[in-house]
């Protein structure tokens, strides 16, 4: 996994296994990580606060990300996390009058 600062880390995450039924289970984890991703929470909002830095280089994104971390990062995969980032303020309801 990618931590924002203390980056490359290796982790094992625990199996379990049910006696009864045979299901197994994992730690559940997805208030660290996205299922199927490797790069911390932490990590993606750091690249789209730097996408509002920027103005949406993506290439100096990735260039600030290595620079700082260490870490090498595609610029399509921070591409994906700018498109998929929702916002979640309030719609600001504009009614204008004819004054």
């Amino acid at each position: 996994m990618y931590f924002l600062n203390v980056g490359e880390q290796k982790c094992i995450i625990q199996k379990y296994k049910c006696k009864k039924c045979g299901k197994k289970f994992k730690t559940d984890i997805t208030n660290i990580v996205d299922d199927n991703s490797n790069f911390t929470h932490e990590f993606k909002e750091k690249c789209i606060e730097l996408a509002g830095l920027f103005f949406g280089s993506i290439r100096k994104i990735a260039y600030k990300i290595k620079k700082d971390t260490g870490i090498s990062i595609s610029r399509q995969t921070i591409e994906n996390w700018i498109l998929g980032y929702e916002t979640h303020e309030k719609e600001i309801n504009n009614c204008y009058f004819g004054h």
